[in-house]
């Protein structure tokens, strides 16, 4: 089987469901807010075949609203745990930590790190006592915050710094779905760190060399125009 990727501008509304489909990984991109009741569906069927399946799901929030209506979605159906990763900004991963309280803040409007004072730490911790295992909270050229399930019920938090670019700045578009794909990429069969069926179980020095990935793929975005970059394939990201 294959990856099939695709760009997006994030918060665009074009695809009620953007997806990467294969039977190692399944990306869910976009979850539409002007069609919800689809979304919601396609979302929850989705983590149910993962579930069926073993396969790891990926979610990458578009916006804060979005990612709080996901998250909240999947915790009142109980399948908050069919996330292997989620790769959220600093305000999705508030607003999702905020719809764990049983839909208070489920639209996730107003909020975020400045206006509840909940630190991307904070939220990223409850994210995986929740379920979720793997939790990137991406922060620009502060580079990402992971927070994943230390046993016992700890939770380990480790910052990765964001590469240096070297050059100036050219642009930002397309950096947040360049992390994901590099680093997917890099726990994927054939050219990834992993065998088939075992993404779920990738140990934290495999998942932190696939962040390392994201971030050279990220690098390369940042240095051109193009959402996808000319350089972008996988000897980049090596």
């Amino acid at each position: 089987t294959h990856a099939h990727t695709h760009t997006h501008t994030p918060g665009s509304n074009q695809n009620p469901g953007g997806t990467v489909l294969t039977s190692h990984l399944v990306c869910y991109a976009r979850v539409n807010s002007g069609l919800a009741s689809f979304g919601q569906a396609a979302l929850l069927c989705l983590a149910r075949l993962a579930a069926a399946h073993s396969t790891p799901l990926w979610l990458e929030p578009t916006s804060v609203p979005k990612a709080a209506r996901a998250c909240a979605w999947l915790h009142t159906a109980g399948l908050l745990d069919t996330l292997a990763f989620v790769s959220p900004n600093e305000d999705e991963a508030v607003a999702m930590a905020a719809a764990l309280d049983g839909g208070t803040h489920t639209d996730g409007t107003g909020i975020g790190v400045a206006t509840t004072g909940i630190g991307a730490a904070a939220a990223a911790s409850a994210l995986v006592r929740a379920g979720c295992r793997h939790v990137f909270v991406t922060r620009g050229a502060r580079g990402v915050l992971w927070a994943r399930d230390a046993g016992g019920g700890e939770v380990a938090i480790e910052e990765v710094a964001a590469l240096a670019l070297g050059q100036p700045l050219v642009s930002t578009r397309g950096a947040g779905d360049a992390f994901v794909a590099g680093a997917a990429s890099r726990l994927l069969p054939p050219l990834g760190l992993l065998g088939r069926g075992k993404v779920a179980a990738a140990d934290a020095a495999e998942v932190r060399e696939a962040l390392q990935a994201g971030l050279r793929a990220a690098r390369l975005v940042l240095l051109e125009e193009a959402a996808v970059p000319s350089q972008l394939r996988h000897g980049a990201l090596e």
